[in-house]
Order: C-alpha cells, then sequence, then structure tokens
C-alpha cells in the first residue's frame, strides 16, 4: 500500500467517526465568529447616554449594582472613552449565568440588562466541549486533532500532481453540468481547497488552545510564564478610585475603550486592564495593562503581558479577529463550509459504500 493510500484511508476512517462531532463545531466556531457584532447590536438600548456635567465614582455604580444582583458577582466592566457611552458590567453566578448589565457614568442609574452574552456562552461551551464538560472537551480535543490530518490529507489526495492552465481551472472551478454525485465530488474537493488554508489555522489554533502543555510551551518559549507581579494592596487599604484609572487610561491615544477585571479566583491587589481601539467577548486589539489597587500606578510584568499578548493572539487567529472584517467573513464562511464539507464527504462515502 503506498502513501497515497494510505492517506486515503486515514481520511475516510477518521472523518466518519468524528463527522458529527466536527460538523457541531464548525457550525459554533460560525456563529461565535459573530458574537461581538451582535451582543452591540442587541446593547444599543442601553449603550447611551445623555452627558451630564460629572461622573459618579465608580465604585458608588458597582455598589449599586451588587445592590440590585446580591446573587451575583461582578466579572468585569467595559469603560469607553466616547463621553456618551454606558458603563457595561459583567454578572455571574451559578443559578443566573451571565448577563450584562448597563449604567449610566453621570447618575449612576442602572439601564437595563442583557442576557445575550449568556448565549453566546452555551454557545462557546457547545464549541469547545459539547455541553458535557471534561470528557466532552477531550471528545473535541481529539476531534479537532483529526480534523487537522482531514485538512492535510485532504489537500495531499486533492492537489493535482501538474498544475496546467487546463486543470488549474478545472481544479477550482465548481460544475453544475454532472449528475448528482459528481457534483458532490466536486463540491468536497473544490469548496475544501479554497478553504483548506483558513480551516488549517482554525483547527492549528484550536489544537494549541484545547492542550494546556503545548499552550503553555508556547508561551513559556515567547517570554512569558508565572507572573511574580507584587501589590501591597490589602483588605483593609482603601483603593485608587476607578474613575481616575478609567480617565487616565482614556488619555493614551489611540485607546477607545477598557475592559477592567474586577474578579478574580485569588485576589491578588491587581487590576488587569486591557485597552485599545476595540474590546470584545474574548480579544482586544490594544495592550493589556496591570494596575496596583492601592496606588493606581501601573506594574511591570513582562511574563504577564507575555501570557496575555500570546493568548489574545490565538484568540484573534481562531475568530478571525486578526485580519478584521475581512478574516471575520473568511472565518464564517470557512466555518460554514467545512460543516458542508462533513456532509459531502458522508454522502461520498455512502454513494461509494451502497
Amino acid at each position: 500500500m503506498n502513501l497515497r493510500k494510505i492517506m486515503h484511508k486515514l481520511h475516510l476512517w477518521l472523518a466518519l467517526p468524528s463527522a458529527i462531532v466536527l460538523f457541531i463545531v464548525c457550525i459554533t466556531g460560525s456563529i461565535f465568529t459573530y458574537a461581538d457584532e451582535i451582543m452591540d447590536f442587541m446593547h444599543r438600548p442601553y449603550s447611551e447616554v445623555a452627558v451630564g456635567a460629572s461622573k459618579q465614582p465608580v465604585e458608588s455604580i458597582l455598589k449599586t449594582v451588587r445592590n440590585r444582583y446580591p446573587d451575583d458577582k461582578i466579572a468585569s466592566m467595559v469603560a469607553y472613552t466616547d463621553k456618551s457611552k454606558s458603563y457595561k458590567m459583567l454578572l455571574y453566578s451559578e443559578k443566573n449565568g451571565l448577563r450584562s448589565v448597563f449604567a449610566d457614568p453621570y447618575s449612576g442609574q442602572i439601564l437595563g440588562e442583557s442576557r445575550a452574552h449568556q448565549f453566546f456562552y452555551v454557545v462557546a461551551h457547545l464549541h469547545s466541549e459539547l455541553l458535557l464538560g471534561e470528557p466532552g472537551a477531550w471528545i473535541v480535543k481529539i476531534a479537532t486533532v483529526i480534523f487537522l490530518i482531514l485538512i492535510i490529507t485532504g489537500i495531499v489526495l486533492w492537489w493535482p500532481k501538474k498544475l496546467t492552465r487546463k486543470n488549474w481551472k478545472n481544479f477550482f472551478t465548481l460544475n453544475h453540468k454532472f449528475k448528482f454525485k459528481r457534483i458532490v465530488y466536486d463540491h468536497h474537493r473544490v469548496l475544501g481547497m479554497y478553504v483548506a488554508g483558513v480551516l488549517l489555522l482554525l483547527a492549528l489554533t484550536g489544537t494549541i488552545m484545547a492542550f494546556k502543555p503545548i499552550e503553555k510551551s508556547l508561551v513559556k518559549a515567547l517570554g512569558g510564564g508565572r507572573s511574580e507581579m507584587k501589590s501591597r494592596w490589602a483588605e483593609t487599604e482603601t483603593k485608587a478610585p476607578l474613575l481616575s484609572i478609567i480617565e487616565k487610561y482614556s488619555a493614551v491615544p489611540g485607546v477607545e475603550a477598557m475592559r477592567i477585571g474586577l474578579a478574580s479566583r485569588q485576589e491578588n491587589g491587581i487590576y488587569k486592564i486591557a485597552a485599545g481601539q476595540e474590546i470584545g467577548i474574548l480579544t482586544y486589539s490594544g495592550a493589556v495593562h496591570f494596575v496596583d489597587k492601592v496606588s493606581g500606578e501601573e506594574l511591570t510584568d513582562q511574563k504577564g503581558g507575555v501570557n496575555a499578548e500570546v493568548e489574545n493572539m490565538l484568540m484573534s487567529l481562531h475568530s478571525g479577529k486578526w485580519l478584521g472584517w475581512l478574516g471575520e467573513l473568511l472565518t464564517f464562511l470557512s466555518g460554514i463550509i467545512g460543516a458542508y464539507l462533513i456532509v459531502t464527504g458522508v454522502i461520498i462515502w455512502w454513494n461509494r459504500r451502497f
């Protein structure tokens, strides 16, 4: 058995048992591509406020939110340099899940809430673990590696031995003059080659993020690792006003929004602030800053900065954010076509088998 036949067997017999999982992963990945845009649209009724004379202390607004939602914890808040924008806070609890709450910076009034974040939380966990916890996560991990092998073997199997002007046209053109079986075969071959590059990027970044030892090795190789940054914060000390910190980074050129982390598993007295032109649900275009909660001063943390940059880079590549609207469109279409390739692959197998 030569190498080409071995790859054909791998392509077939690895694809069949993982077809349903890969179909779900492709569809949910496509849906999640436009999570930020969909949530921004749904949040529009609460995103604009009338500009007032002065803003309320952020701490008093957070207190109002905690009183309104006593069972929830505030994970983060997003503030904007645009004075007519409201504050957006992300709340979570085991009982209520995730919700976004909006508040007027000037009056401190709660404007409303949205559960759109919870929907995309479900989509993300369906994408990464099929909503089955750790067993589902391992199923998806194995399927992602299989997907990587399928893409590579598919490129090898369907790439023409010689690219002449004639077969180049036939190779990259869909022809609907044939019968159904041949049309399905051409769709699988031609569309697969069109999106192979993007799918390879998605499968590769997905594999790196799924297997934490691989991701940690990459982070370490790029200069990241365990952060040794310390703050002189203590439970009894007075913290620096959050409004002053927001105003400080609002004055930085190129910053239009910032996300401030307000909850962590171990309280360390340090705010992690992502500030830049755009702040998404999982990504940002800008930089991460570490700020002492007591003094309000920025702390130097090279390893922590690398950790955040690598995480953002991988997620940006995986979600298409790295290439703006074009990257998102390519990622969305590649996910849809990837699901279609699973369907056409099963049909091809069925036609040949029976």
